[in-house]
């Protein structure tokens, strides 16, 4: 009887095309083209558990916006990944982003602003395609960057002094 085993690289190995043929696409603007990478990377009933994005995130039409929605903003977004881990059914992604902002992004207008991000990214791979992501990446200091959002207040507190490690009460 002949088992066939799914190797570490054949659970990855859609996640590495999906940041490189996806993401880092040189023909950004072929709208066929990234329709047909989304189709055999992507199970059809995919689903996306991204924040920023919570009713267009089921589906392979939920990547496609996805995609397209991030490229008119940032059209000089690329990926690098900086590690990628596997096991069983899941793949972690570790990654950084550049770009620049240049056009509208949920309601703010291009600012121009370059950014640099780093984020990981889950994903769970079901008969060799993605079938879930799960994203985390500081979306505060992403938007503070892009200069749509105020940096915070530092935290200040009149009852403690704070030296080196130590605090103490105020008197």
């Amino acid at each position: 009887m002949l088992t066939l085993s799914v190797t570490p690289f054949d659970i990855t190995m859609p996640v590495h095309q999906f940041f490189e043929d996806v993401w880092n696409a040189e023909d950004a603007g072929d709208f066929a083209r990234l329709q047909a990478d989304i189709d055999e990377l992507f199970l059809p009933e995919y689903h996306n558990h991204h924040p920023l994005l919570p009713d267009q995130g089921r589906g392979r039409g939920g990547v496609a916006f996805m995609i397209t929605s991030f490229r008119e903003a940032f059209p000089d977004l690329r990926f690098t990944l900086e590690d990628l881990f596997s096991g069983k059914d899941r793949v972690a992604a570790r990654w950084q982003a550049t770009g620049s902002h240049l056009g509208p992004f949920l309601g703010a207008p291009g600012t121009g602003r370059p950014f640099v991000i780093t984020g990981t990214s889950v994903f769970r791979v079901g008969r060799g395609k993605i079938a879930e992501t799960w994203d985390q990446w500081d979306r505060l200091a992403f938007f503070q960057k892009l200069g749509v959002a105020a940096a915070p207040v530092p935290f200040e507190n009149p009852r403690y002094q704070f030296e080196s490690s130590d605090y103490r009460r105020a008197a």
